[in-house]
């Protein structure tokens, strides 16, 4: 197997504690191969186009799994609505095949009440749809 990489933000990077806890480490140690760890907290889709030749497309990747938009729904650096985000992933996605590379997009499930009663909110921007795309790792 080629070179895997995973591009996100913190819950790519593995916060609150280190990229050693994440589900990249996780998914790495399962499958027996190195994924290289490309999650930076706080990390909007945009944030992510930005660094996207420096991080990723350096290393010549086969395979990119991106996991991004939380922090364009919570508005950390300001709400970046549902559009923006897309054309940003699509960006992204077209960026990577064009260097060789196959693209994996994940999104994260979307909040549950739990998550709103302790200051959490969605983007009405598009990420209250019902059907999402989890990982789950076994």
């Amino acid at each position: 197997m080629g070179v895997t990489v995973a591009l996100g933000d913190s819950l790519t990077y593995g916060y609150p504690y280190s990229p050693g806890s994440s589900w990249v480490s996780l998914a790495a140690k399962k499958l027996g191969i190195t994924i290289y760890n490309r999650g930076i907290n706080g990390d909007t889709s945009l944030d992510m186009l930005a660094r996207l030749e420096p991080d990723v497309l350096s290393l010549h990747p086969d395979i990119v799994i991106i996991l991004a938009g939380s922090n364009d729904a919570l508005g950390y650096k300001g709400v970046i609505g549902w559009r923006e985000t897309k054309k940003a992933l699509l960006e992204l996605k077209s960026l990577i095949e064009a260097a060789g590379g196959k693209v994996i997009l994940c999104f994260r499930r979307r909040w549950t009440n739990r998550w709103q009663r302790h200051g959490y909110r969605y983007n009405a921007n598009g990420y209250r749809k019902k059907q999402q795309v989890g990982i789950t790792i076994r």
